[in-house]
């Protein structure tokens, strides 16, 4: 029996010291995760500062070439097609405000290519009365199979 009990404690003692180290492996591995994350969004937070610096200096130089005083051609090519980009903005632009300047008219522009018969080519072709029925036929209100009859209405009424 003593023996039990000592095989008992030794197993309890492995079982909480690996508990234990399990439970600082963990803790170690989600710290070092925590720190990653941090990492990461502090690069990120300094890579915006660098695009908002790129921004302006972009600005800069399109101010530069603004006054010609631009020398290098990559970025007079660059500044070329700014300049262009501006050029179509205002096109759009100004036919935006023409478009709201108008007042609005709908015109319709229907090109119909479909060649109709002669009428007497109809005519021969479907009698009057048959062309007549199918109208008739539609102007009819249709009855619900599920609706009561008129009598049962007044009745429950």
């Amino acid at each position: 029996m003593q023996q039990f009990v000592a095989n008992l404690r030794q197993m309890w003692r492995r079982v909480s010291t690996g508990a234990r180290d399990t439970g600082q492996s963990a803790g170690a591995y989600l710290e070092r995760q925590r720190k990653v994350v941090s990492l990461r969004n502090e690069v990120r937070r300094v890579e915006a500062q660098r695009s908002e610096l790129y921004n302006i200096m972009g600005r800069k130089v399109y101010a530069l070439h603004r006054k010609d005083k631009v020398a290098n051609k990559d970025l007079l090519r660059r500044c070329q097609e700014i300049d262009d980009f501006n050029t179509l903005i205002e096109a759009k632009q100004t036919q935006i405000e023409a478009l709201l300047a108008t007042p609005e008219e709908l015109e319709v522009d229907i090109e119909d290519d479909t060649e109709l018969p002669d009428d007497e080519e109809a005519d021969a072709d479907e009698p009057a009365e048959e062309q007549a029925a199918p109208q008739e036929q539609s102007e009819q209100p249709a009855e619900k199979e599920d609706a009561p009859p008129a009598e049962e209405k007044a009745a429950e009424q």
